[in-house]
């Protein structure tokens, strides 16, 4: 079922997810939830296209791609008279050093230094207030059920999520 969030307003949610060198070639598992507010409008379950070296990496590499989808939509939205054209899409991530690099930009980091500026491309929507970007907590992180596979508890919580994000 498709609607608004839970005040029935509807907003942009873009959740973006990923499951670090999951994969025999070292390549990590990504997803993609966007959302309205209740129900998904896309969903996106991908291998990433690169080897990160890291685990923020590969969340930095989902995000972009997550925000490049969520800009579209963002797009279509305002264009359909759904959003209003101030209102700000929200980007959701749940690894505080992707969020770290996003909003900061390109790392002068000997840790971070490798990591190509495309992946920066995040920090423009930021920057002109397209987008914001907040921490998700992992256990209300739905795009964990693109990336990974879920049992128990932690599955059917996300899967009851899905109804009202």
């Amino acid at each position: 079922m498709l609607g608004g969030d839970s005040k029935n307003q509807l907003r942009l949610y873009a959740f973006a997810d990923a499951s670090f060198g999951v994969h025999y070639d070292g390549r990590s598992q990504g997803g993609t939830y966007i959302s309205y507010g209740r129900g998904p409008i896309l969903t996106r379950s991908n291998k990433l296209k690169e080897v990160p070296k890291s685990s923020s990496e590969s969340e930095l590499m989902q995000l972009s791609d997550t925000c490049s989808l969520a800009a579209k939509e963002r797009d279509f939205a305002i264009e359909q008279q759904h959003i209003d054209v101030s209102e700000k899409g929200i980007l959701l991530e749940d690894n505080k050093s992707a969020i770290h690099m996003a909003n900061n930009g390109k790392s002068i980091s000997n840790r971070t230094r490798h990591i190509k500026v495309r992946y920066f491309f995040v920090k423009q929507y930021l920057d002109n207030g397209e987008f914001r970007l907040e921490h998700c907590p992992t256990k209300e992180m739905i795009a964990d059920i693109l990336t990974k596979p879920l049992q128990g508890e932690l599955f059917l919580e996300l899967r009851d999520l899905i109804a009202w994000l």
